[in-house]
């Protein structure tokens, strides 16, 4: 599958294979809703597969990867001291 996304681009007498996202999206992996940390990696991973150290496996679990629900409280979403009575602070 993989290696029908990749296209040749000539530039002078030179050829390389180049694999782009948006073919990806039109195979119907969604890779817009990646973070584009994570789209950087997988084109990374789309040049570099050999079926060993990188599989077709591999970058199909980071193409389809769903995120995580988020479980971290940020400091400024605490409730404010001034909801507190004085002799009761929050402990941060």
């Amino acid at each position: 599958m993989l290696r029908d996304l990749a296209r040749v681009l000539r530039v002078g007498d030179r050829e390389d294979e180049v694999f782009r996202l948006d073919a990806l999206t039109r195979a119907g992996v969604g890779v817009d809703r990646l973070p584009y940390s994570l789209r950087i990696l997988l084109e990374s991973l789309l040049r570099m597969e050999d079926g060993g150290s990188v599989t077709a496996a591999d970058i199909d679990a980071l193409a389809r990867r769903e995120p995580l629900p988020s479980t971290r409280t940020r400091w400024w979403r605490r409730e404010s001291i001034a909801s507190f009575p004085a002799s009761d602070p929050p402990a941060y």
